[in-house]
């Protein structure tokens, strides 16, 4: 939690923690408060803050600004909420690899970031069609400061040469506190037989 303040404090050491108290939570939160630069002060919670539950901060403004007699100003009040985590899944068209065989490439957008390990244990894909069997995920954590994505393939599907294949990616987010549950189901036609896939009507034709 950041507070920017107008002008550069005099008290501010960038880089170095805070031994005043200049942050109360409500419900009580403990942590640690940083100077980021000499205007704008950090306050780190010791835990995470829980997933769509709002807290009320009071930061102590008058501690460290001349208010020229506006005791009113002297507590800076505001609410924070905690976003809920949720699950947005993409999948592209199978595609071949080098090998002949099949793969099916996708990213997971999360709301907050989550460890890799932990998301993994939220997915599982299963060939449903010709057999069935477990198909292993590869994934790959690219998320920045700005977004929460990780990408994953499929392996393992094996190659349509003589009957349809299918297969199902599904997901379940108890595993790090989100209450999305969904799957998707994917086709993919034998190569040496013809199926429509897709149509579509051009005007005049």
């Amino acid at each position: 939690i950041r507070v920017v303040l107008c002008t550069p404090a005099d008290r501010a050491k960038p880089g170095q923690r805070e031994e005043e108290t200049f942050f109360t939570m409500d419900p009580k939160v403990e942590g640690s408060t940083f100077w980021v630069d000499n205007r704008t002060i950090e306050f780190q919670p010791a835990t995470a803050l829980e997933r769509g539950k709002e807290y009320q901060v009071t930061f102590e403004l008058g501690k460290l600004v001349d208010l020229d007699g506006r005791d009113d100003l002297k507590q800076f009040v505001f609410p924070v909420e905690v976003i809920r985590q949720n699950i947005y899944v993409t999948c592209e068209e199978p595609q071949m690899n080098d090998a002949g065989e099949y793969q099916v490439s996708g990213t997971v957008s999360l709301n907050d970031r989550e460890d890799l390990s932990d998301l993994q244990g939220c997915f599982s894909a299963q060939l449903t069609e010709p057999e069935k069997k477990t198909l292993d995920i590869e994934w790959e954590d690219a998320s920045s400061d700005y977004s929460h994505n990780y990408s994953f393939i499929i392996n393992g599907i094996g190659k349509s040469m003589k009957r349809d294949i299918a297969l199902t990616l599904e997901w379940n987010g108890k595993n790090i506190d989100c209450e999305t549950k969904d799957k998707i189901d994917i086709k993919i036609p034998f190569i040496s037989g013809m199926k429509v896939t897709n149509l579509s009507v051009v005007n005049g034709e």
